[in-house]
């Protein structure tokens, strides 16, 4: 449900402005968020849940169109670079305020946090609205003044775009990264070889300061599709990289598998930053000026179904295969990264 919504509320973003999409979407997670309050009751459960689901995606839809509104073109991308950082850093303070409760251990204080958590969306919420943020003209009114095809852009024929789609694709597969750190690595460790179970603390830190410190260099960078596709392969072989590291990290004395670890979280970390650049800058200049909405909420689908589908991935197919299994990934980024070049610029593509 979740993966569709965004789509949807893209396309409500570019007909009515992506402001009150998004002042929306943080008021009514608020409410959700405070509807945990009432979780003994299952029915309200499951709806605050369904609702935070749905309403999270319309607002990173929502977001993206009106990044587009109030950030130049060549700012875009190092925009979003640095609200990343900033989203880290908050998440950093955010886990250390979780443990907090967690040490306290007490259900007013769980209750107290839930609360606290719900109504930081609707003040979020509140303080947008009040703000001034210049809207882009409705879509009539850009339909009279310009007879541009891209500019009556509906959902179908951005789910028409082959181009985009493919592009899509191909960022879903490198975004498969995403449950390295979190879920294989860890697995990977504990399980799977005799390597201290330190290292996981070591790779996550190590991921959490490298994206804090360099996200916003490697974003400033990239001004254009060109330069999106050549920072793509970069994180294509990088992550190729990273699963040789893994999996020859337990073929190997412990003290070379630490360090294989340690270069696989390094090469790791950087496939994401050029990863998530070369995303942001697909998903900004391939979308029309009249559908950034629709476009974002299509490429934030991508992207969500591939961190849906990357545990299952890891658990099931790459990590009992061990050496095998890292090698089969390995060849899957390699591809990915050859090919993002050729079909970036397919002039069967482009036309069709």
């Amino acid at each position: 449900m979740g993966l569709f919504s965004g789509t949807f509320f893209g396309h409500l973003a570019d007909k009515v402005g992506s402001k009150p999409i998004y002042c929306l979407s943080l008021l009514i997670q608020g409410i959700c968020c405070i509807g945990y309050l009432f979780g003994g009751n299952i029915g309200i459960f499951i709806a605050c849940l369904i609702g935070s689901i749905i309403f999270e995606k319309g607002a990173s839809a929502a977001r993206g169109a009106m990044m587009v509104e109030i950030v130049s073109r060549e700012e875009r991308v190092k925009f979003r670079a640095l609200t990343r950082v900033i989203v880290n850093g908050a998440a950093c303070i955010g886990a250390a305020l979780g443990s907090i409760v967690l040490i306290l251990n007490a259900e007013s204080v769980f209750l107290i946090a839930i609360l606290f958590n719900g109504l930081t969306f609707v003040a979020t919420s509140f303080i947008f609205k009040c703000m001034s943020i210049k809207g882009k003209k409705p879509v009539e009114q850009i339909i009279l003044t310009n007879d541009s095809i891209s500019q009556n852009t509906s959902v179908l024929t951005a789910l028409s775009d082959k181009r985009f789609l493919i592009i899509t694709l191909l960022n879903s597969v490198l975004a498969l990264h995403s449950s390295i750190i979190n879920i294989a690595i860890p697995i990977w460790i504990s399980q799977y070889s005799q390597l201290p179970i330190w290292l996981v603390s070591a790779v996550i830190l190590i991921n959490t300061i490298g994206v804090i410190l360099f996200q916003v260099k490697v974003g400033e960078n990239v001004k254009s599709i060109r330069d999106a596709t050549k920072v793509a392969q970069k994180a294509g072989f990088l992550l190729a990289i990273t699963c040789i590291f893994i999996g020859m990290s337990n073929t190997v004395p412990i003290w070379a598998g630490i360090i294989m670890i340690l270069l696989a979280g390094i090469s790791q970390l950087f496939g994401e930053l050029y990863q998530a650049v070369s995303g942001w800058t697909f998903s900004f200049e391939l979308a029309p000026e009249d559908a950034y909405g629709k476009y974002q909420g299509i490429f934030n689908a991508g992207k969500d179904a591939s961190l849906l589908v990357s545990p299952l991935i890891f658990t099931s197919l790459v990590l009992p295969a061990g050496l095998l299994g890292w090698g089969a990934l390995t060849i899957l980024f390699i591809l990915t990264a050859l090919c993002t070049d050729r079909l970036v610029y397919s002039n069967k593509l482009l036309k069709g």
